[in-house]
């Protein structure tokens, strides 16, 4: 049996992975200007950054298929931010960040 459902626990986790990218990309941009290498986890944080920002303190996050069918539009969403190094890997990065979450919420 799962847990309960928490949409402040939720949003509290959301935000916290929000931040926590956020500031790990300041961090990599100081590291770019030494090493290329770091563009590619620079993408994957900011794919990170794209899908758990937009989802704490949401009304969306009041019951598990509400989230569900946010993160289904979030699928069919074309992001392309400017700070990408590559559009492809950005996307790649966004695309299994979403499904990872939405199999963990499935369950």
């Amino acid at each position: 049996m799962s847990a309960p459902w928490n949409a402040d626990e939720l949003s509290r986790s959301f935000k916290a992975r929000a931040v926590k990218a956020d500031r790990y990309l300041l961090e990599l941009r100081e590291k770019i200007r030494r090493n290329d290498s770091y563009k590619v986890i620079s993408d994957q944080t900011l794919a990170e950054f794209y899908v758990y920002d937009p989802l704490w303190e949401r009304t969306f996050l009041a019951t598990r298929e509400l989230l569900l069918a946010e993160l289904a539009e979030m699928k069919e969403a074309d992001p392309n931010p400017p700070q990408a190094y590559d559009r492809g890997m950005f996307r790649d990065a966004y695309d299994n960040t979403l499904a990872d979450l939405i199999k963990r919420l499935s369950v």
